[in-house]
């Protein structure tokens, strides 16, 4: 196997001008995380005012909660519309297979959420802290996360999903011994932001805003008919809201939405779509039915599935009666995936031993959050370090069992059914056999290679996720279909006869179509090559970029089918920032290396001594890291030494020993073209 990732020439300005966004990719940006929790408090308490002036008004109630546990609040009014928010164990996590990480599971494994907490979900109300599933270890494992008042059923059931502990077995929850921080729907965009500032890794939203058909007493329509009389223009629309989850993604590298996808498909009254009267939601042949920040680039959208006790194929996954399809307008592939969602047994609210069966993607997200939960623990567990949300979405999306009438993702389960056992094993694998789950940094103009060696019989499988910049949100119409995709990322693998192979993609012209796989993608931050039957030899990834890029963009890439690791790893080809002996280096410059074949982990050398001759130690000193990159503080006007030893489950390699250099520029007390881009208008 070899690896190579190389950068073309890049302008000295351009390198100067978009040094500081690049770095904010590597790590947490938590003053632009915070600041934006600013302004959208400050938006929330402006909508809230809105729905309070419109309720008196009309003589409306704020807020509704219904037998089922369906919740519905008044939260704005837009062109002088009202906006909706409404809600969209152990046969759960068997669906998923977050049973096989637990005792006794076939991973061989033991992961149960103990002593995890950076889980949270965001909801229609209070969760019952206080109920016997969150208090079988002696004191709750609910962290009340804000001043939610309200009970919620619908809350309390979603929060049992996640992390109920199993005193009454079939109410157990995917992560039995975590714990989770709870929150209402109010002012969730400033309280996502600061959760995620403050380290929030995964995140659960069971709800949406309402669009298209609703029934609440008698069926009411939510469209805009001077936009489209006939359809609800929203579904399926990169929203406001959209936009900002996709922000708070962007600054959060970490933090993984999971969203329900809505239970919206074939809502509407028996004579829709005849005369002037609205289709159904989802039309005739049921796309197109997901709304608001369901169609975010970067949240994962989870739809909802009958339980499959003992998956043998696709046929063993039917989707519920009531799971919301894609495409988004632009042609993504939405859902992500699929979880139980119906016929869930979990906590409810009415008492501390109460219990319920609930049906809704608003189940399905959390079967599917739990299950995040327990494969990101084992993760950490092996690997010393968190994995990216690109990651850890890619990984879920990697190992999904396949579903649905053709080969490949679709617009109905996404890339299919979670399988927590699969995901783990690749972790595991890539922990102690061979380098399976890489983060990379791809440079502007720069191309990532990687060898790979496949001994026939068995399929070769490569993804990659990224983290994509948020995009604009188009002018109010149905389906538009300009992509919203920034950084088009592309992957393609060849053979050694020089054959490529591209990643599947769909079409929102034909949502029912099989996913083709001829061409690049220039719609998704997740793309999937899979060769069925590889032939035993090498293959060639390459992943590059069309179009331009302002910033580096890091990506996430797993890979199955290759061979285990038999040798120590290669040394990295070089330095690639700063170059090697170059001698006017940034001061905010971070530290990247081409990364090396084989390897899982580099044992880093870096300091001012050693002269070039000996090993430098006076900063890192062997330091292990996951990474080709770290960051680093540097002084003006200092010299500064690297040598970087990879490492992977046999080794050390040793004999890896090039000391590289480089020198760093004067200190610079103003840079006025700097100032002049950070204070520019950006129209988005």
């Amino acid at each position: 196997m070899r690896v190579n990732l190389k950068n073309y020439a890049l302008a000295a300005l351009l390198i100067i001008a978009f040094a500081l966004p690049a770095m904010a990719q590597n790590g947490t940006n938590k003053a632009a995380l915070q600041q934006l929790a600013r302004e959208q408090n400050r938006e929330w308490k402006q909508m809230e005012k809105r729905a309070q002036d419109y309720a008196r008004e009309h003589n409306l109630e704020i807020r509704k909660e219904h037998e089922d546990g369906t919740i519905i609040q008044l939260v704005d009014v837009v062109d002088g519309l009202p906006v909706f928010y409404k809600t969209d164990n152990l046969g759960a996590a068997i669906t998923t297979r977050a049973n096989e990480l637990w005792s006794g599971g076939g991973v061989g494994v033991v992961i149960e959420g103990e002593g995890y907490d950076k889980v949270g979900i965001w909801d229609g109300g209070k969760v019952r802290n206080t109920h016997q599933e969150f208090n079988q270890t002696g004191s709750s494992r609910i962290i009340l996360g804000d001043n939610a008042s309200s009970m919620s059923a619908h809350a309390t059931h979603v929060a049992g999903t996640v992390i109920a502990g199993g005193v009454n077995n079939n109410a157990k929850g995917m992560a039995p011994l975590g714990q989770l921080k709870t929150h209402d729907w109010n002012s969730v965009e400033g309280e996502m932001s600061n959760a995620a500032a403050a380290g929030m890794e995964i995140s659960n939203h069971s709800w949406g805003m309402i669009r298209g058909w609703n029934y609440d007493n008698g069926w009411d329509w939510h469209g805009n008919s001077g936009i489209a009389p006939l359809e609800d223009y929203q579904f399926g629309f990169y929203s406001s809201q959209a936009r900002t989850w996709d922000i708070i993604a962007n600054n959060a590298p970490y933090f993984l939405i999971v969203k329900s996808s809505g239970n919206d498909r074939g809502e509407g009254p028996s004579n829709a779509g005849t005369g002037d009267v609205p289709e159904k939601d989802g039309g005739a042949d049921g796309y197109d039915c997901i709304g608001g920040a369901g169609n975010s680039k970067n949240t994962l959208t989870i739809g909802a599935v009958n339980e499959v006790l003992n998956y043998t194929g696709p046929s063993s996954v039917s989707i519920s009666s009531f799971s919301s399809w894609g495409p988004t307008d632009d042609g993504r592939i939405k859902p992500d995936v699929v979880g139980k969602g119906v016929n869930v047994y979990s906590s409810t609210s009415s008492s501390n031993t109460s219990y319920s069966s609930y049906d809704g993607t608003s189940m399905s997200a959390p079967n599917v959050t739990g299950t995040l939960a327990l494969l990101q623990q084992l993760y950490q567990e092996s690997h010393n370090d968190p994995m990216r949300a690109s990651t850890l979405k890619g990984l879920v999306i990697h190992t999904a069992d396949e579903a649905g009438p053709h080969e490949g993702p679709d617009y109905i389960y996404g890339w299919g059914l979670v399988n927590a056992e699969r995901a783990a094993n690749i972790i595991i694998e890539d922990d102690v056999m061979q380098n399976s789950i890489d983060e990379v940094t791809l440079p502007v103009n720069g191309e990532y290679t990687r060898e790979v060696t496949v001994s026939g019989g068995s399929p070769l499988r490569v993804t990659i996720s990224w983290t994509d910049p948020h995009g604009t949100v188009p002018a109010a119409s149905l389906n538009p279909r300009e992509p919203r995709l920034i950084n088009d990322l592309d992957l393609r693998v060849e053979d050694e006869d020089g054959n490529m192979f591209f990643p599947y993609m769909l079409d929102p012209e034909n949502p029912s179509a099989a996913a083709t796989n001829n061409t690049k993608n220039n719609l998704d931050n997740v793309e999937m090559v899979y060769i069925a039957n590889a032939p035993a030899g090498t293959y060639t990834i390459y992943v590059d970029h069309d179009g331009s890029m302002s910033n580096d963009q890091v990506f996430s890439i797993i890979i199955s089918g290759i061979d285990e690791f038999t040798g120590l790893p290669e040394c990295s080809a070089g330095l690639l920032n700063p170059v090697n002996g170059f001698d006017e280096a940034f001061l905010n410059d971070v530290i990247t290396w081409n990364p090396a074949s084989f390897s899982s982990g580099y044992d880093v050398y870096f300091g001012t001594d050693g002269e070039g001759t000996t090993q430098p130690t006076n900063i890192l000193n062997g330091e292990t890291i996951s990474d080709n990159f770290f960051v680093h503080n540097l002084m003006p006007s200092t010299t500064y030494y690297l040598m970087v030893q990879p490492r992977n489950n046999l080794g050390v390699n040793e004999e890896c020993d090039i000391i590289y250099s480089f020198t760093t520029m004067d200190a610079q007390s103003d840079y006025p073209y700097l100032q002049d881009v950070e204070n520019a208008d950006h129209p988005d």
